[in-house]
């Protein structure tokens, strides 16, 4: 039997009969679309958490680059920022530091 059709026949109910096939294809229906919408609010919630955290970097650098009376090397201070958050982001996470 070829793959489409046992795609077809499962989408079917799998060759069942009666009200059970279709309440098992809606079953599948409804917790593939709660699984879509859980995965996408993580989804959101972690990007909205990273452009938070580089507003608060961003918000920070004009007060720094005052204070260190810096004109010339801004561009070399932000990759120096952005490196230094990846680097402790991966060791955060690769050496299981936020797990008791």
């Amino acid at each position: 039997m070829p793959e489409a059709e046992l795609w077809q026949k499962a989408a079917e109910g799998g060759g069942r009969t009666g009200a059970g096939a279709g309440f098992l294809v809606m079953l599948g229906n409804v917790s593939g679309q709660l699984l879509l919408a859980a995965a996408g609010l993580s989804c959101g919630i972690f990007v909205g958490c990273l452009v938070m955290s580089l507003a608060e970097t961003l918000k920070a650098l004009p007060v720094l680059s005052r204070r260190l009376r810096l004109a010339v090397g801004l561009p070399y201070l932000l990759l120096s920022i952005a490196a230094g958050k990846c680097a402790g982001s991966l060791y955060y996470f690769l050496y299981g530091i936020g797990r008791q």
